[in-house]
């Protein structure tokens, strides 16, 4: 874990060097996964995509040392700083929520895209 630019430790960061602005006002699909390692191999990942692109992916990662771990819950969030806004008010809403164990894809059109999982490499 490397410290932030204050000095503290917050955590890692899983963010790609490039990242696109989030338009304000409008609906987007985010999409994440999460795939646990197997017990002492660093084989776990963790990967993102807003509206179908894959913006992130991240492997060889150890997530757990013990079989008995595995992901038992779901948060919902948006942190926002000063850093990245100066709005007075940020309003973050959350809607359509699946969990599943394999890619969906964004919703077109009031119908789910027929899809097959994306490329990770």
């Amino acid at each position: 874990m490397k410290p932030a630019p204050d000095g503290k430790y917050w955590g890692n960061g899983f963010r790609p060097d490039d990242l696109p602005n989030i338009p304000k006002d409008t609906w987007i699909c985010c999409e994440f996964m999460l795939k646990h390692n197997s017990t002492g191999k660093r084989d776990g990942e963790q990967a993102f995509w807003i509206d179908g692109k894959l913006l992130g992916h991240w492997n060889g990662i150890s997530w757990r040392t013990s079989p008995t771990v595995w992901a038992n819950a779901l948060t919902l969030e948006a942190y926002v700083t000063d850093r990245w806004t100066k709005h007075p008010i940020n309003i973050v809403s959350f809607d359509n929520l699946v969990v599943a164990r394999e890619y969906i894809g964004p919703i077109s059109n009031g119908a789910l895209q027929q899809r097959t999982s994306p490329h990770i490499s």
